[in-house]
C-alpha cells in the first residue's frame, strides 16, 4: 500500500462551509464523480479531516494509492484530470486555499508493520 497525505490551512470563518462542501461530496449523485477521478489518478481510498485549534484550522487529506501508482505520476494525473465533476469540485475546493490545488507534503516518518 502506498499512502499520500497532506494538510492545507482553512480560513477560520470558512470551516463550516468546508464541512458543508464535504457533506455534499458524499451525496450519491456526487460520489460517482469522485470515484471516476480516483480511478484515473490511481487511488482507492480517501479520508478528509478538519482539525481546529489555537494554531488555526487545517484540512488533513489521506489517500491510499493503488499498488502500481507512482506518487509523482499520481500528482500529475490528479492535477490534469478534468470532467463535469472536477468542473463542479475544483473551484469550490480551491476557493478555500486561494486557488491552489497542488498538495504539498514532506514525508518525515513512515512505518509499516508488515
Amino acid at each position: 500500500m502506498r499512502d499520500f497525505a497532506f494538510t492545507l490551512p482553512i480560513p477560520e470563518e470558512r470551516v463550516q462551509e468546508l464541512r458543508d462542501l464535504l457533506a455534499e461530496v458524499r451525496r450519491p449523485e456526487r460520489i460517482s464523480g469522485l470515484a471516476r477521478r480516483a480511478r484515473h489518478a490511481g487511488y482507492h481510498r480517501e479520508r478528509m479531516f478538519v482539525q481546529t485549534g489555537k494554531e488555526g484550522s487545517f484540512l488533513l487529506v489521506y489517500l491510499e494509492l493503488d499498488e502500481d501508482t507512482d506518487p509523482l505520476e499520481f500528482q500529475k494525473r490528479l492535477m490534469s484530470y478534468q470532467d463535469e465533476w472536477t468542473a463542479w469540485w475544483d473551484p469550490r475546493y480551491t476557493s478555500f486555499f486561494h486557488g491552489d490545488l497542488a498538495p504539498r507534503a514532506e514525508l518525515l516518518f513512515a512505518w509499516d508493520d508488515e
